[in-house]
């Protein structure tokens, strides 16, 4: 398959230092679901908006959304796991209701946001779980702060076995047609939104296809330079020390054996792929995901 079809696979999949915060669910813009709190947090010089569950007296999980998603794009998953967990939804800078700076949307920049996060609301050992871009993002902080994560989940990150995009121009390319992807998104109203979830993720709920609209409605034009970091795993993945799930969309068989095997020397990761589940894995397949997320969860207590 040709770069350029898989650049537009891509882009049909993907989807998607002050330490003060405040807590406001009945003034932020997006109202949490009930019984959970909104606030902001001031970290690496912008303001991350996130979104808590009431249980802050189990382990913190935090979940990291991916490409032109936003917080909220977590809800049904978020739900299921509540009762356990102590969990924190946050938009990435550039979308949701956080800051966008004209620039700084690097893999660093990212890693640095999530870990001011953990430290202003004084998370212990939180797991980390990220899909997509927030995989690259859960994967640069577990390899720069191996201390901190208990444990990480990464849903269908690109570039496991081989590099998404192998060379300077790649990334340019595909960072054109990211923009035009947006600059289309950016012209349709919240029903063609709707719509536009449906053709690209018909297996996702109507709830979750509402929360998708939602998400590119908010997005900043700036985030397209957000492709160095959806490229940034493989520089990652190696360094990461911690126990890792990697929740992987279904493929064919060779796909899964390379996948495979480029983590098998690593005997903290465990890869799992969803049957029949595209890269919105957890959204398309929650059950599926729900217990190979739990399996993990169970066995490295």
């Amino acid at each position: 398959m040709s770069l350029f079809k898989n650049l537009f696979c891509l882009i049909l999949t993907l989807s998607f230092s002050s330490n003060v915060f405040s807590l406001s669910p009945d003034t932020n813009p997006a109202k949490p679901p009930y019984g959970w709190m909104a606030g902001d947090v001031n970290v690496n010089g912008i303001s991350l908006h996130f979104y808590r569950t009431s249980n802050t007296t189990q382990p913190p999980m935090v979940l990291i959304h991916g490409y032109t998603d936003n917080a909220l794009c977590w809800t049904d998953f978020a739900h299921a796991l509540e009762k356990n967990y102590d969990i924190i939804m946050y938009d990435l800078r550039g979308h949701g209701f956080s800051g966008a700076p004209a620039t700084g949307y690097g893999i660093n920049d990212y890693t640095q946001d999530l870990a001011g996060l953990i430290k202003v609301l004084k998370l212990e050992n939180p797991i980390i779980v990220g899909h997509s871009l927030g995989g690259c993002i859960a994967a640069s902080y577990a390899a720069h702060f191996p201390s901190v994560p208990k444990k990480i989940v990464l849903i269908d990150p690109p570039g496991v076995g081989r590099p998404i995009f192998p060379t300077a121009d790649d990334i340019n390319r595909a960072a054109n047609w990211f923009a035009l992807d947006m600059n289309n998104l950016k012209r349709l109203n919240k029903k063609e939104l709707i719509k536009t979830a449906a053709n690209r993720h018909p297996a996702i709920s109507q709830a979750a296809r509402s929360r998708w609209a939602d998400s590119k409605m908010q997005m900043k034009p700036q985030v397209v330079q957000s492709v160095p970091a959806i490229a940034a795993l493989p520089d990652d993945l190696p360094n990461v020390k911690v126990p890792t799930l990697i929740l992987k969309a279904d493929a064919n068989d060779a796909v899964r054996k390379m996948e495979t095997d480029s983590v098998s020397q690593q005997y903290n990761i465990k890869i799992v792929h969803i049957k029949g589940a595209g890269h919105l894995v957890h959204l398309e397949k929650p059950e599926e995901s729900l217990a190979a997320l739990n399996d993990f969860l169970m066995e490295y207590k």
